[in-house]
């Protein structure tokens, strides 16, 4: 009765992820608390995932510079890519990386 809840946002939030995937089981009480082990699992679908949400706008940004043309007349390194276009270096290797994976 309007009293304040003892559970924690983390136990809300994997009871809610176990009524929608019941196969996950009892995730809450078996997750390691040692965060320096290896993962159990492979997170490569979660990349996936991941890659899917920007990588269309990679894509379109690429292409709203004219970015293809240009690099195939002026094959360039990460850093003249960068100088010319003014990119800073992280998000055009994330980018350069994706283009490479997708052929």
């Amino acid at each position: 009765m309007g009293g304040k809840s003892t559970r924690s946002v983390s136990e809300v939030f994997f009871d809610f992820f176990r009524f929608f995937h019941p196969s996950a089981g009892n995730l809450y009480r078996t997750m390691p608390h040692d965060l320096t082990s290896a993962p159990a699992t492979d997170p490569t679908s979660i990349y996936r995932y991941r890659d899917c949400l920007y990588g269309a706008d990679m894509v379109t940004a690429a292409l709203s510079v004219d970015f293809f043309t240009w690099l195939s007349a002026n094959p360039s390194s990460l850093a003249g890519i960068c100088e010319h276009f003014g990119f800073t270096e992280r998000p055009t290797d994330t980018m350069m990386t994706l283009f490479a994976a997708n052929g």
